[in-house]
């Protein structure tokens, strides 16, 4: 759905940045999707994460498809694997939504055993996409 969006509210020929790192003194893994795109007014970032709620623009012309719910489920789905989501937006400039999943290993490892596990995800840092 974030990816979604992201190229939904991008410009033409606009990039998408997708980041994966694992944050593993935390022990959690961290998704960044940044478009630049028409961003977000902060004082909408509480409600685009209810349902049925769109955020409005000033482009009156352009029309995007949905129906409000894509955001609230996300965040359900995020909460019920134990992590977080947050928003961080400049109108006409920017916006990156921030994900931390924890990162869950059998309960019978033992710490070392987790941490080791761990260390050998094999992650990329950082893709672009373009918008055609």
């Amino acid at each position: 759905n974030l990816l979604g969006n992201a190229v939904k509210f991008s410009h033409n020929n606009g990039i998408v940045e997708f980041d994966v790192r694992l944050r593993s003194a935390q022990q959690q893994l961290q998704f960044k999707i940044k478009d630049f795109g028409k961003g977000i007014k902060e004082c909408d970032f509480e409600r685009i994460f209810q349902p049925f709620q769109q955020v409005t623009t000033n482009d009156k012309h352009k029309v995007y498809a949905g129906t409000g719910l894509g955001l609230p489920i996300t965040q359900k789905l995020v909460e019920a694997m134990g992590g977080s989501i947050r928003v961080d937006s400049k109108v006409g400039v920017f916006t990156e939504f921030t994900v931390l999943l924890p990162i869950i290993t059998p309960s019978s490892s033992s710490s070392s055993t987790r941490e080791a596990e761990i260390r050998e995800l094999q992650l990329p840092v950082v893709a672009q996409y373009c918008i055609l």
